[in-house]
């Protein structure tokens, strides 16, 4: 039974294998690595695109309303501050910027000074104190920010 099997794997391998080192009628292998890659890179993107398709339909059968992206611009006026219109300000020299409903927009506190990460190692807590303690720390900057200090 073992050699039976050990047989099949070396026919399936041999037959997998063979069409890349065949010839057709035109001297060609009869399939090449980069063509495969193609054609899988198209299926997967196909399949990705049904699939995501799919889900839209099923949100909107099941009452769920889907937003597209929504087009806002943005300037930037003497005092520093954004400001954010679904109308173009050509004077103000605007930006456009294109809000994806289905991203996340939020920025993450920035790690602490000394180059640690959310991955080093080191106890739970003293990682979670760090983590709270940036938070802390953006919070500060944001309220001094907005105080003009």
């Amino acid at each position: 039974m073992r050699l039976f099997v050990k047989c099949l794997i070396v026919v399936l391998i041999v037959a997998l294998g063979a069409p890349f080192f065949l010839r057709g009628p035109d001297g060609e292998p009869l399939m090449r690595p980069d063509e495969v890659a193609d054609k899988a890179r198209l299926q997967w993107q196909r399949l990705w695109s049904d699939g995501a398709r799919s889900v839209r339909d099923v949100a909107e059968r099941a009452g769920f309303e889907t937003a597209d992206p929504v087009i806002v611009y943005r300037w930037r006026d003497a005092q520093g501050q954004w400001h954010y219109t679904d109308a173009e300000n050509a004077p103000a020299g605007s930006e456009a910027v294109v809000l994806d409903p289905d991203s996340n927009t939020y920025r993450p506190a920035p790690l602490p000074a000394g180059g640690g990460s959310a991955t080093s190692s080191g106890p739970p807590g003293e990682r979670a104190r760090a983590a709270r303690d940036a938070v802390e720390q953006r919070q500060d900057d944001v309220a001094n920010r907005s105080s003009g200090d």
